[in-house]
């Protein structure tokens, strides 16, 4: 806060920007006239957001505030009244009322003589040059209103202010209002920032801004929202369940005391129901610890070590090349525990929590392989930063997650005496929280050029499936693939699934690194481009499909779906039954 240097202008994206959403008579006039009273109607929301902007300046609350009080501006009427004629004058407005509320009316006066041209032409065709001859407003721009705006401000309070036009969500906006806005990046005026707010994955993008397409680097800087740092979700997450804790006068020191540990934890025991015994530490830490620590002969992690290696020789095979021995993980050199173990723990947790059949190394070719059934979720995917991770930062996940729970703690007599948020709880909220997510995401189909192509839930599936059989196939693989590069041979329909998906958050980008400047794929830093990406499955999907929270190793996408046909494409939508199956699951 203390750096801040500009003021924001917020814009958020509306549906009434589309002239067949305001149109009361619903006829199809020329496209011209369309994106010509849209793009006004856009334009006419930047002026009241300006308005808004100088309404929360002039708030003399705000001069308390140590961080905001040097963007305060005097509540003076002569000056406001200056003001609001000479921007009124600017902006091609009729101004009733002095003063920023009677600059406000103004621009509220032009949007309902927008929507009167919009009624005008439902009745009678005019074209788009007609409409600007009669009203010469609708060929203004909005950075030229922008840049009216910085001027008068510096004339009348004397300073020279430096602004940030947010615009958000600009994916659901109309494609005339897109272009100008991505574009406007490139040269408009010092004083002005443009931020912009939008989906990954916008198909229409391309094909509308060439050959002025904007480039990372080159014409404005990329903020990638969609994958954070574990520590920075864990941190925001711990907030976000505080607050929803406190909203029912539960305070909580940390969430781990009413979740639980995870397996991440020292402590973790899925078979306890309510544990309450809490003790977080590093892998580092945790290697120097005696009994307790999840590398002793007692710890979690010992045990799925020595039950997947009693249960599956390929396991086995793989500890004895590597010279681990699971009788004795506690006497293995630090740098071995904090490397060999971190690199494989996950995939071992998962595996011997789901492969229960015993395999001998004189085991038959081809003999099929059976996994645990699961009527639910397993409790490996419990306790606070397995929840956390799950939720992947997503504060509407994490409020649909987590405010059920605390409110079931609510509904009990003495809610003192809760130690912690029940395993079992937690796995039917996991459950639910899947079930919701994919009956959306059945729910919506891809487009291309107006054609159904391939759905997202079946993209999501092929991906699953395939995720699965990496972890959980005949033999133990420590570096299972769990992620994908769109590649270019990935068909039009698939990318467009792909992309949607990524959208909705079924898929989440992962950061690239190393990218150089002249690099064939680095046209995918274009907006709306994903060729070159690599994503993964949202870990919310993990406990569906059996897989660990990790990265995993990344291959191209296209080869993978053509060796993984889907088994059968969804036609209708998921239910809860179909998302986690009470028989066993069968591998040859």
């Amino acid at each position: 806060m203390t750096d801040l240097d500009f003021v924001s202008i917020y814009v958020p994206s509306d549906f009434t920007w589309y002239p067949d959403f305001r149109r009361p008579i619903k006829t199809q006039p020329p496209k011209d006239t369309d994106d010509l009273l849209s793009y006004s109607l856009f334009r006419s929301h930047v002026l009241l957001a300006i308005c808004d902007t100088i309404s929360y300046m002039e708030d003399p609350s705000l001069k308390d505030d140590r961080h905001l009080a040097r963007f305060v501006i005097p509540r003076d009427e002569v000056l406001g009244d200056k003001a609001s004629k000479l921007l009124a004058s600017g902006w091609g407005l009729s101004l009733q009322v002095g003063g920023y509320y009677g600059l406000r009316s103004a621009v509220t006066n032009r949007v309902r003589a927008i929507q009167h041209l919009l009624t005008v032409t439902a009745m009678k065709p005019l074209d788009a040059d007609r409409l600007i001859e009669d009203h010469p407003h609708l060929s203004a721009t909005f950075f030229d209103d922008l840049r009216e705006f910085g001027d008068v401000f510096e004339h009348i309070y004397g300073r020279r202010q430096k602004w940030a036009a947010c615009f958000d969500e600009l994916e659901i906006a109309p494609d005339p209002v897109k272009i100008p806005i991505w574009q406007s990046g490139r040269s408009f005026d010092p004083r002005f920032l443009i931020k912009i707010s939008a989906s990954p994955y916008d198909g229409s993008l391309t094909e509308l801004l060439q050959p002025q397409m904007p480039m990372v680097a080159h014409d404005f800087l990329e903020v990638d929202l969609s994958s954070q740092a574990r520590r920075e979700v864990d941190r925001f997450s711990q907030r976000m369940f505080t607050k929803l804790c406190n909203e029912v006068g539960i305070s909580p020191i940390k969430a781990e005391h009413l979740l639980g540990p995870s397996f991440y934890d020292d402590g973790f025991d899925p078979d306890v129901d309510r544990p309450s015994n809490v003790t977080s530490a590093s892998l580092q830490r945790s290697v120097r610890r005696g009994r307790g620590a999840r590398l002793a002969p007692d710890g979690f992690y010992n045990r799925k070590f020595r039950g997947l290696a009693r249960k599956d020789s390929s396991f086995l095979r793989y500890l004895a090349k590597h010279n681990i021995n699971p009788e004795g993980m506690a006497a293995l050199p630090e740098f071995q525990k904090a490397s060999l173990i971190r690199k494989i723990i996950s995939t071992v947790i998962v595996r011997d929590e789901f492969l229960f059949q015993h395999q001998t190394q004189n085991s038959e070719a081809g003999r099929s392989r059976r996994f645990r059934a699961k009527k639910s979720v397993s409790r490996i995917y419990t306790g606070a930063f397995s929840l956390f991770t799950l939720c992947e930062g997503n504060p509407r996940w994490i409020i649909g997650l987590f405010r059920p729970l605390i409110a079931d703690l609510v509904q009990m007599r003495d809610v003192s005496a809760v130690k912690a948020i029940s395993r079992t709880e937690q796995t039917k909220r996991i459950e639910r929280t899947i079930a919701t997510f994919l009956t959306l995401l059945s729910t919506l189909r891809s487009s291309h050029r107006g054609q159904s192509a391939k759905s997202i839930i079946e993209l999501v599936e092929q991906l699953g499936d395939f995720c699965f059989e990496q972890v959980l196939g005949q033999d133990f693989n420590p570096e299972p693939i769990l992620s994908f590069t769109i590649d270019r041979n990935v068909g039009k329909d698939v990318y467009s699934a792909v992309g949607r998906a990524i959208n909705q958050g079924a898929l989440v980008l992962v950061p690239q690194k190393g990218l150089r400047r002249g690099d064939p794929e680095a046209a995918s830093s274009a907006p709306g481009n994903i060729w070159g990406k690599r994503v993964r499955l949202s870990f919310l999907l993990a406990p569906r499909y059996r897989l660990p929270l990790v990265l995993g190793r990344s291959v191209d996408l296209s080869p993978v779906l053509r060796s993984n046909p889907p088994i059968a494409t969804p036609s209708e939508q998921l239910i809860l039954g179909d998302l986690f199956s009470t028989g066993e699951r069968t591998l040859i």
